[in-house]
């Protein structure tokens, strides 16, 4: 049976990389947003979704990293807690 651990390290280091360009473009939209309202005259409060959708994308960012970490870890016989 092989051994997989190679592939799960690339596919948790993906997820994360993939899970912060979504919070890039999210934060980016948001800016885009912000700045459309300012210009427009109108005062601009973050909506809570916006804000938790951040905090997701976050989350499970580090989840991705922490999950290809301990791969590549065990990987390379090592032991990470």
């Amino acid at each position: 049976m092989p051994d997989f651990t190679l592939t799960m390290a690339a596919l948790g280091f993906g997820f994360a990389a993939y899970m912060l360009l979504s919070l890039l473009r999210h934060l980016r939209r948001s800016r885009a947003w912000r700045r459309e309202a300012e210009e427009t005259g109108q005062r601009w409060r973050t909506p809570p979704e916006q804000r938790v959708m951040s905090m997701v994308f976050g989350l499970l960012a580090l989840l991705g990293l922490y999950a290809g970490i301990s791969a590549l870890g065990r990987a390379l016989g090592l032991s990470l807690g």
